[in-house]
């Protein structure tokens, strides 16, 4: 063995073409991954708000059927009332 340093690093070496492959696949699924799961928050997002505005709906539908049924009957009392006074 001659003097010197006889370390090894591996940095200095160039990289296989094959793991420049491996590691743009890794990437690519990793940006898969991430898209997928920022599209699936997404759309949990809309069920969300489309639940919000299914129930924002029902209860604007309720609460019109409500009203109806209060005229209805203020009026079927103001109709009482003008039955007794005769």
């Amino acid at each position: 063995m001659t003097g010197g340093s006889t370390h090894f690093n591996a940095t200095n070496l160039p990289k296989p073409a094959s793991m420049d492959i491996v590691s743009k696949i890794d990437r690519s699924r990793s940006k898969e991954a991430e898209e997928d799961a920022e599209r699936r928050r997404k759309e949990e997002q809309a069920k969300i708000l489309e639940a919000i505005e299914r129930e924002r709906d029902r209860f604007e539908q309720e609460k019109k059927l409500a009203e109806e049924r209060e005229a209805r009957r203020r009026e079927h009392e103001r109709k009482l009332e003008i039955q007794r006074k005769l």
